[in-house]
């Protein structure tokens, strides 16, 4: 029987828990470790933790904000934002994070992500990206440093992520970000019946 995984998806701005809406208008909600606590009481199978703030700010990850939250969590941590070099996984990775996701990092090349998958296994190598729905072109994928999308066929780089190393692809939908309507199925079906790793959805 198929047993979905739960993971909820924490964005973090300057270490405010917040909530967004299509990807803006980021409002307060807590305390991230407060939310960690709470999921660990409800037995959730894994967490990712996002900055948005990283790769707009082309800042590098909050790693002892990061560690602190590592430290309450009971369940394996993803983490992704302002991620560019193996350097800077590995950090993540000996504070205890187990995987890494990159996702503007991967826009010009996969270079990272075949280097995590090398060093720690493809496993920790989580490829990301943001779907936007254009007038004509359908959908495509968004770059939210720039607010503009790629000129690729979505399934293309995925699947050029995949053979990169990627071991796992994340997908967030700007449309449905933080609206509460359910996802875009037809996207989510035309890729995953299109890639051969796990394939986790947001928005």
């Amino acid at each position: 029987m198929y047993l979905p995984r739960v993971i909820p998806c924490l964005l973090l701005d300057e270490q405010r828990l917040v909530k967004t809406q299509k990807f803006a208008s980021p409002s307060y909600v807590g305390d991230p470790i407060n939310a960690v606590k709470i999921f660990n009481e409800l037995e959730v199978d894994e967490l990712i933790l996002l900055d948005i703030q990283a790769s707009k700010k082309n800042t590098e990850p909050d790693y002892e904000h990061i560690s602190e939250i590592v430290s309450e969590a009971f369940m394996p941590v993803a983490v992704g934002g302002g991620i560019k070099n193996i350097d800077q996984a590995a950090k993540l990775i000996n504070i205890g994070v187990e995987k890494i996701i990159v996702n503007t990092g991967a826009h010009k090349s996969f270079q990272v992500i075949t280097d995590i998958s090398q060093r720690f296994g493809s496993q920790s190598a989580v490829l990301a990206i943001d779907i936007k729905k254009t007038f004509l072109a359908g959908y495509k994928i968004y770059d939210h440093t720039t607010k503009k999308t790629l000129p690729i066929d979505t399934l293309t780089f995925i699947q050029n992520g995949i053979r990169s190393g990627a071991g796992e692809i994340f997908v967030n939908f700007v449309d449905n970000d933080g609206l509460g309507g359910g996802y875009n199925y037809d996207v989510i079906t035309y890729i995953s019946q299109n890639i051969e790793v796990p394939l986790v959805v947001c928005g």
